[in-house]
């Protein structure tokens, strides 16, 4: 029961400390005609500190087999299974933070997907923006079913909002806009 109340209260801490570090401006855009959503340096930080800790972890446990410091094979396997997913898993969601980026200009918003091209959804196709509060996410919904979804995580959503306030409106049908009504517009 004490173990359950300390992983709350320290993933608690890691949310605020992370929230705080949150920029409340977006990145401008090179040409200068929009902006950039990114994930933070303390968003960074945390997933490379996770993937750090966790790989140490494993490369432990095999230096420690190695030496036969530890001789069962099976407690080796159920060790590595157990570390190396937790150190897969977080350097995959290092790699993803580090690739995830949203481009917002008078065009509409962009996306671009690992496999190389970008999903781009244009003002005037926009049909429908939600927020998803399972998801934390933004979702964007093109006319021709197209999806977009943009994460709550990112710097700058105050600005993202702005831009579907505005943009979303003016199309024609009007898209429907259902957002977070606790999302900040000027502070994330």
């Amino acid at each position: 029961m004490i173990d359950l109340f300390f992983g709350e209260y320290l993933s608690r801490r890691i949310e605020r400390w992370v929230r705080a570090g949150r920029r409340v401006e977006a990145r401008p855009a090179a040409d200068g005609l929009g902006f950039i959503l990114e994930h933070g340096p303390r968003v960074r930080a945390f997933w490379g500190i996770t993937a750090a800790v966790f790989g140490a972890f494993l490369a432990l446990g095999l230096w420690a087999h190695r030496t036969q410091a530890i001789g069962s094979f099976w407690f080796m396997i159920g060790y590595v299974a157990m570390f190396g997913g937790a150190f897969v898993l977080s350097a995959s969601m290092l790699l993803a933070v580090m690739l995830t980026w949203v481009r917002v200009d008078h065009r509409g918003v962009a996306e671009p997907r690992l496999g190389g091209g970008q999903i781009e959804i244009g003002w005037p196709e926009v049909a429908e923006v939600r927020f998803s509060a399972l998801w934390e996410s933004f979702l964007i919904r093109a006319r021709d079913g197209r999806t977009l979804r943009i994460s709550a995580h990112l710097d700058g959503l105050g600005r993202l909002r702005e831009a579907l306030q505005r943009h979303a409106a003016m199309v024609a049908p009007p898209a429907v806009l259902v957002l977070l009504p606790s999302l900040p517009s000027d502070a994330s």
